[in-house]
């Protein structure tokens, strides 16, 4: 596999950059009463990064992530990042379009 943290990180600072305006101070798109582990920003990052590397399936990704990554991404719930995933999925558009 790549080097994922570069990758990562690099397109954190875009997703940053593009949303600046849009994110709270935890850098989620709205309010969570209970902090989520992975801020939306983190969730957006990830799910670009297995879209540039072409990984289709998440369960894959989120192993490798949990295997090689660990000490990089340590709160990687598959079931958790999956719906907040697909509830991102709009800002992913604006993102990519």
């Amino acid at each position: 596999m790549h080097d994922l943290s570069v990758i990562y990180n690099k397109i954190n600072k875009v997703v940053e950059e593009f949303f600046k305006n849009d994110f709270n101070a935890q850098s989620n798109f709205r309010f969570y009463p209970n902090p989520p582990k992975m801020n939306d920003k983190q969730i957006i990052s990830l799910s670009l990064c297995a879209e540039i590397l072409g990984i289709d399936s998440e369960n894959y990704f989120l192993s490798k992530l949990k295997t090689d990554y660990s000490d990089i991404f340590p709160d990687t719930h598959i079931t958790r990042y999956n719906k907040r995933r697909k509830n991102l999925a709009n800002k992913i558009t604006l993102l990519t379009e």
